[in-house]
């Protein structure tokens, strides 16, 4: 994936709305992950405060949360999410039901990819979670490796499609997924909505290493 230049102008401010104190949630994860950010040209910010969306894509898939940050390029109809996850969430400040390891980030990975249940109740009316495999299968998803993972100063990254059969706000039905990890930091993730027509492969190239680990 190659970045071609596309920027945006974003508010870095504190201001109140709705009695409440608006909170730049995107420095926020840049700093507290410790990543390198490079803005992106030409596109529309359509959030830099308060998380807001639990949305989840189909049934069983679990929910996507935390959406840190929004943006829109400015020629194509396509919304581009950043949620981040840090690895002490004392420091956000908020709770996420995610912990921190490498199992557990493949594992939430598929949960999103596959189309099974998470929950199954055996006859004898227990319930019983429904294991997921701790490894990644590269015919579903896109696994970075050699120079381009250490462009991302990650332990791990991966591209992934999402099955999508709850429209994102109503109007968009496809989805792709960025997603990064690094032990002792975090994951980034980066959300791209979607429908036919659009030129998602120049916006995924566009925000290529938009986001990058430093090393400590």
């Amino acid at each position: 994936m190659k970045r071609i230049i596309l920027s945006v102008t974003f508010v870095f401010a504190l201001a109140n709305l709705h009695g409440q104190a608006k909170i730049d949630f995107l420095s926020l994860g840049i700093k507290t992950l410790n990543l390198n950010y490079t803005p992106l040209e030409r596109s529309v910010e359509l959030q830099s405060i308060m998380p807001d969306d639990n949305y989840v894509p189909r049934p069983n898939s679990g929910i996507l949360n935390g959406f840190d940050y929004k943006m829109k390029p400015a020629e194509d109809d396509v919304v581009i999410v950043f949620s981040f996850f840090d690895s002490d969430t004392v420091t956000r400040k908020r709770s996420t039901k995610f912990s921190y390891n490498d199992t557990d980030h493949i594992e939430k990975i598929n949960y999103l990819i596959y189309d099974e249940p998470i929950f199954y109740e055996d006859s004898d009316g227990t319930v019983r979670r429904i294991g997921r495999s701790t490894t990644l299968n590269p015919k579903k998803a896109y696994i970075f490796k050699g120079q381009k993972l250490k462009r991302y100063g990650a332990d791990d990254a991966a591209l992934f499609d999402v099955p999508v059969s709850r429209a994102y706000q109503g109007k968009y039905h496809k989805l792709k997924v960025f997603c990064m990890y690094k032990k002792n930091e975090g994951e980034v993730w980066i959300y791209y909505f979607y429908n036919e027509g659009a030129k998602i492969d120049k916006h995924i190239r566009d925000t290529e290493y938009i986001l990058t680990f430093k090393k400590r």
